[in-house]
């Protein structure tokens, strides 16, 4: 059910807007609507889909939404979200930039070693290196 807009004299209109200093226009809108708010919806789209549709003074977004950014997809999982990716996606990220930069683990530079097989001055020392590292494992 909708309300009909009140009739509000040009007079009133005039002395309110030259007393706030703001065009008779707003004052108009502002007044003629019952509930005292613009006659436009918020067109805001939230991150589930839905738009804000409150009433607000401008056309472009109410109050709230004025300055926020709207809502797009994650570059990596199509979720809607505000920034480039999603919480899930940027904690991926981040872990697995974590991992390429920390420093080797003993176990991971025990494989590179049986992998890149050491050769010095045309031998094999790489089982030699392997159990000195196992001997000190042990000692300490």
């Amino acid at each position: 059910m909708t309300q009909a807009a009140h009739k509000v004299p040009t007079e009133v209109v005039e002395s309110v807007a030259l007393t706030i200093g703001v065009a008779p226009s707003v004052v108009h809108d502002f007044l003629s609507n019952p509930r005292g708010r613009g006659g436009y919806s918020c067109p805001f789209l939230k991150v589930d889909g839905t738009t804000c549709g409150k009433t607000c003074m401008k056309p472009d977004a109410c109050g709230q939404h004025r300055n926020k950014p709207s809502a797009h997809k994650c570059l990596d999982c199509e979720a809607r979200t505000y920034s480039e990716r999603c919480t899930t996606c940027a904690r991926r990220k981040v872990a697995a930039e974590k991992r390429a930069e920390r420093a080797p683990t003993a176990r991971e530079i025990d494989t590179i070693i049986r992998e890149e097989r050491i050769i010095i001055g045309g031998v094999d020392v790489t089982d030699d290196v392997m159990a000195l590292r196992a001997q000190r494992s042990k000692i300490t």
